[in-house]
C-alpha cells in the first residue's frame, strides 16, 4: 500500500472573520441570553448542528481540494489516503496525468466484485478506482494493476469543519457564515418560549433564503456548461443529416 501524501493548505481564509464565540454571543444576544452559560453552550451545539446540516444537504463546491500528485508503482493496487483521512468526505475524482491523461471510472466495490473480481489479477494502464471504506481508513484501490509508474492527481471534497474552538474561524466563505447562525437562531427560539415562535419562524425563513442562494452560487452553473443534445436533435436543429458513424461517442451516454 502506497501513501499518499497531500500539502493542501487546510487554513481558512484571512476573509473569514466570525469565530465561533462571536456567532453564539449573536444568537444568545438577540434573545437576551448573554451571560446565561447554560443557554451559550446550548447556542455552540446548535451552531454545529447547523453546519453539520450543510454536510448533509450537499457536496460543496467551495470544499473540493486537490492532493499532492503521486505516482503509482508497479504492482500494487492499493493505496493509503491517510493523510487526508480526517477532512476527506468523498472522491471527486482520479486522474492519471502523463501524455495518456484520462480521469479513472470511479466504481462502488459491489459493482466491482459483480463486473471484474474474476479479473482482478490482469496488469496494465488503471482505468478504474474503486473507493474502498473511504470514510474510515481512506483507500483507493486502482484497476487494473499499474504495470508501471503513473503520476495520478487525486480531487476530493471535503466536510464544512465542525467548530469546536470558540476563537476559530467559521469554515465557509465569508458571504455564507451567516446560515449556520440564522438556523441556530431559528432552532434557539424553541427554548426561549411561546413569545418566541414568530421569530424563530422569521429565522427559518432567512435560513431557507439563504441556503436557496448559497447553493445556486455554488453550483455556478455559467454559460461553459451547455446542455448535452442528441445527434438527432443536432440534426433537426440544422435541417441536415448526421451520420450515425460520425456521432460523437460521449452522446451516446445520454
Amino acid at each position: 500500500m502506497t501513501f499518499v501524501d497531500t500539502t493542501t493548505d487546510t487554513t481558512v481564509p484571512s476573509g473569514s472573520r466570525t469565530t465561533l464565540e462571536q456567532m453564539r454571543d449573536d444568537v444568545c444576544a438577540f434573545y437576551g441570553m448573554e451571560g446565561d452559560s447554560q443557554q451559550e453552550s446550548r447556542a455552540v451545539r446548535l451552531i454545529q448542528d447547523a453546519v453539520e446540516s450543510l454536510n448533509r444537504r450537499k457536496l460543496w463546491q467551495f470544499n473540493l481540494y486537490q492532493a499532492s500528485s503521486f505516482n503509482t508503482a508497479a504492482g500494487t493496487s492499493s493505496y493509503s489516503l491517510t493523510s487526508i483521512a480526517p477532512t476527506l468526505w468523498k472522491v471527486y475524482s482520479l486522474r492519471k496525468s502523463d501524455s495518456a491523461d484520462y480521469s479513472l471510472t470511479g466504481m462502488r466495490q459491489s459493482m466491482f466484485d459483480i463486473m471484474f473480481q474474476s479479473q482482478s489479477g490482469i496488469t496494465g494502464y488503471p482505468y478504474i478506482r474503486v473507493d474502498f471504506n473511504v470514510y474510515r481508513n481512506g483507500t483507493l484501490n486502482i484497476f487494473p494493476t499499474p504495470d508501471g509508474v503513473y503520476p495520478m492527481i487525486l480531487r476530493y471534497f471535503r466536510m464544512i469543519a465542525r467548530p469546536t474552538d470558540l476563537n476559530s474561524f467559521i469554515d465557509m466563505p465569508q458571504p455564507y457564515q451567516s446560515i449556520p447562525k440564522f438556523l441556530a437562531l431559528s432552532h434557539m427560539a424553541q427554548f426561549v418560549g411561546d413569545s418566541a415562535r414568530s421569530q424563530g419562524e422569521y429565522w427559518k425563513r432567512e435560513y431557507e433564503q439563504a441556503y436557496q442562494e448559497m447553493n445556486e452560487m455554488d453550483e455556478g452553473v455559467d454559460d461553459e456548461h451547455l446542455r448535452f443534445v442528441s445527434g438527432e436533435e443536432i440534426a433537426a436543429m440544422a435541417r441536415s443529416y448526421i451520420n450515425p458513424n460520425g456521432r460523437p461517442a460521449y452522446l451516446d451516454m445520454f
